[in-house]
């Protein structure tokens, strides 16, 4: 089965903005974390943590 395309589009933004490693996407990606697909929450969580930011997120 071929994955949505927002889907697609999603977790690729995600995974690019933590290759890139500005802080500035540290609230977008906070955001990502309550996305419906596991995807995108998953290279959210992946980007945050090289993004590596002193803001802290609730468990």
């Amino acid at each position: 089965m071929k994955e949505d395309i927002d889907d697609d589009v999603r977790w690729k933004s995600a995974w690019a903005l933590g290759k890139i490693g500005d802080e500035n996407a540290v609230d977008s990606l906070i955001e990502a974390l309550n996305d419906d697909c596991w995807t995108v929450r998953e290279n959210a969580v992946k980007a945050l943590g090289n993004i590596n930011s002193t803001k802290t997120v609730e468990p």
